[in-house]
């Protein structure tokens, strides 16, 4: 009984540490073939974190339902980097490249962090998503893909 109501207290404390992350912006749109983008992870707690990027994914809509899936062969995207350790009251910003030959496209990238574990071993994560629409033109990209529309 006694292990679960330190876990319980650990998880509450954790995720109050961790509430304090974000990832900005949560949504790009772009026109063109190729785009170069970042989006920031930022630490606004008292610890360090590490922050991982995780395997990208395909963004598609079906009947305005989102579905993720592997990143589809004709959706390349280039990567800085794949991890960073985010110090305390810090931000790093994650670089990409992506190109699409069958536009509009989406991809979806998400960054799991995590803060230091519990003597017990436990630890908690957070995934956060970041979001990149590439279009011909970058105006109203978002809805041309949530609807399927060139």
């Amino acid at each position: 009984m006694c292990k679960i109501l330190v876990s319980v207290i650990f998880l509450l404390l954790s995720s109050t540490m961790l509430s304090a992350q974000t990832i900005s912006p949560v949504v790009s749109e772009y026109g063109g073939k190729k785009v170069s983008g970042s989006f920031t992870v930022t630490n606004n707690g008292l610890v360090p974190l590490t922050a991982v990027v995780e395997r990208p994914q395909t963004l598609a809509f079906e009947n305005g339902q989102p579905r993720l899936g592997p990143l589809a062969a004709t959706t390349h995207l280039e990567l800085g980097e794949m991890s960073a350790r985010v110090g305390a009251k810090q931000s790093h910003s994650f670089s990409y490249r992506l190109a699409c030959d069958a536009q509009p496209c989406a991809v979806t990238i998400y960054t799991t962090i995590t803060g230091p574990h519990a003597a017990s071993g436990l630890a908690v994560a957070i995934h956060l998503p970041h979001v990149a629409y590439l279009c011909h033109k970058s105006k109203g990209c978002r809805s041309s893909v949530v609807n399927g529309k060139p």
